[in-house]
């Protein structure tokens, strides 16, 4: 076949693998949005209440939601600078076309669709093998762990982010061992990642460090052309995530503010991540039946002078650091405290065993099975979807079960909480007539995220929560007083219940004396505050609140957020750099194309 033709073909596979994973998202998602129903848990509440607050804001016509004034208990937490939240708007903007639960499961089945999409042209671009870039979609997108993610469980932001891992690690490769010129893959790669989940740039950045001392050990050395290509890459995503790295410079660090919680937490035995990749459940330690046995067979077949050796090795060694075989105790009091659990490592074990994997069952396949060979391997691509489909179900059975048994469901039905009640939500089943009342709760994980660290005087709010949470309601009286939106008029307190408004919460007080008010709305460096529309330079508080010192008098008061002109400019910078960025990677596929003929 000569290169015209074969492109050609390439391009027919392509366009035939894309059509494949539409329906294949579609089928993943449809069975789930006829439940009509959500079984909710531990990181649920957190990104719902995020995409709920952004949900308003666009509703009212502002585009931008920097502190939460509706949801989040009309604190002001400012949870979407902090948290990156640029893939919630699809899903808010779902919410204008379809109902909650079905905007959900549309959004789920929508990242699925960009993860099959992505690491199969990730994939074409290492092995230009359609058929091996198909195996290794389908791996990758319905292993266990990815499953636990979501669908079964809430980690949103690492869910996204496991999207765009093979780009960034594609985007290494060709610096370090590929065409250098490519750099920008790399830089692409880490900015979405930026938008997605702050640590799991962290931890692929650790990861991807240790390739390189791999290849500078294993060349004794590397070329100054991929020195550069690296730094080019660097600069870059940083440039093209600056919006996200503003915030945290002006507003969070060293500004007495507490993040996620740290520590490492929930640390999987080997034992159990083993039986359950047998059982191929999605649990936090399964990688599914495939890739464990990958895994414990590829050392025989893995043929050790090629590049998929390295992987092999990054895949065994992720997956013994993910578990407690590693001492994760003696690291309690490091740095490594911020991965919180070390189970975040399956991701890209699996990322590395799926790329080994597809290459063992291409082998395999081309072997044993001739129309594997043919031209358009239509078919083996159809064979492959409908496993991958059901395996994914499989996968999530014991989540579908209890969202389609009524005896297992009704008792779990997410109740609204009477004026005055507070209660931490866990376990719970919401559906479409349920679903705002959720926010009337508190969060096991992300209600203190980006509070005052004055507010938190027994630790993290997460410490308590999942294990005694009905504790966590008044073990930190400051954290409680804050949530309950208790204000303090000359050391008095008193509950006030804002306006809440698009990024500003408006309170209405009326005072007999001069008094000193501590207003239960957190205050960041760059608060802003208004009394009678004049506006104010707001107090700290010993809580970390908005103080004021106001005479006699009724007053307005207006406590907003308006993020600083480095904010602004540095957005502006970003979308200019993405608009490059494309554009360059466009030319340079045209290049390429006329340089091969």
């Amino acid at each position: 076949m000569d290169e015209a033709k074969k492109n050609n073909s390439n391009r027919i596979n392509n366009l035939i693998a894309v059509v494949i994973f539409v329906i294949m998202a579609i089928g993943m998602v449809l069975p789930l949005i006829h439940t009509g129903k959500i079984a909710i848990d531990i990181d649920w509440w957190f990104h719902s209440s995020r995409v709920e607050q952004i949900y308003r804001n666009l509703k009212a016509g502002v585009p931008f939601t920097y502190i939460a004034t509706s949801t989040f208990g009309k604190t002001g937490v400012g949870s979407f600078l902090f948290y990156p939240d640029a893939f919630m708007y699809i899903w808010a903007l779902l919410r204008f076309i379809y109902s909650p639960v079905t905007a959900y499961y549309l959004w789920v089945g929508i990242i699925f669709f960009m993860t099959l999409t992505v690491s199969y042209f990730c994939m074409q671009s290492y092995a230009h093998r359609p058929l091996r870039s198909f195996i290794f979609a389908v791996l990758y997108t319905v292993a266990p762990y990815h499953l636990y993610l979501s669908p079964v469980n809430w980690v949103l932001g690492e869910f996204v982010a496991y999207a765009f891992l093979p780009l960034a690690f594609l985007g290494i490769y060709k610096i370090l061992v590929g065409d250098a010129r490519q750099w920008y893959l790399l830089a692409c790669g880490i900015g979405l990642i930026f938008y997605c989940h702050i640590l799991s740039v962290l931890l692929t950045g650790e990861i991807m460090a240790a390739f390189l001392i791999y290849r500078i050990i294993k060349e004794k050395g590397m070329e100054l052309e991929r020195w550069l290509a690296l730094v080019k890459a660097g600069i870059v995503a940083l440039i093209l995530a600056l919006p996200i790295i503003i915030p945290l410079i002006t507003d969070f660090f060293g500004k007495g503010i507490t993040g996620t919680y740290s520590g490492v937490r929930i640390v999987q035995q080997l034992g159990t991540i083993t039986t359950d990749s047998i059982g191929n459940v999605a649990t936090s330690g399964s990688i599914g039946l495939v890739l464990l046995l990958v895994i414990l067979t590829g050392w025989k077949w893995v043929d050790h002078k090629s590049l998929e050796m390295p992987m092999y090795i990054a895949a065994v060694a992720l997956l013994i650091l993910a578990s407690s075989v590693f001492p994760w105790e003696s690291f309690n009091h490091t740095p490594l405290t911020i991965l919180q659990l070390p189970v975040r490592y399956l991701s890209y074990s699996i990322l590395f065993a799926a790329v080994v994997g597809s290459q063992g069952i291409v082998k395999i396949l081309d072997t044993h099975f001739v129309f594997a060979r043919a031209k358009v391997p239509v078919l083996m691509m159809a064979i492959l979807a409908v496993a991958g489909t059901m395996s994914y179900f499989g996968s999530i059975l014991p989540m579908t079960t209890k969202l389609q048994n009524r005896q297992i469901n009704k008792p779990l039905m997410l109740n609204k909480l009477n004026p005055g009640q507070h209660q931490v939500l866990m376990n719970k089943v919401v559906t479409n007539a349920n679903y705002q009342d959720q926010f009337a709760y508190w969060g096991s994980t992300g209600t203190a995220d980006y509070y005052p660290t004055t507010v938190l005087k027994h630790g993290h709010f997460f410490d308590y929560t999942v294990s005694q949470p009905q504790q966590a309601l008044t073990r930190d009286k400051p954290l409680n007083d804050l949530l309950l939106r208790k204000a303090y008029l000359n050391g008095k307190s008193l509950v006030v219940d804002p306006v809440a408004d698009p990024n500003r919460l408006t309170y209405g007080i009326d005072l007999k004396h001069q008094s000193r008010v501590d207003l239960p709305v957190i205050c960041y460096v760059h608060t802003t505050v208004k009394v009678n529309g004049q506006k104010v330079t707001p107090h700290l508080s010993s809580r970390g609140t908005v103080e004021l010192n106001l005479a006699p008098g009724s007053y307005k008061v207006e406590v907003g957020y308006q993020p600083s002109k480095a904010y602004f400019i540095g957005l502006g910078i970003a979308l200019i750099s993405w608009v490059l960025m494309l554009i360059r990677v466009i030319f340079r596929r045209k290049i390429d194309h006329r340089a091969k003929h």
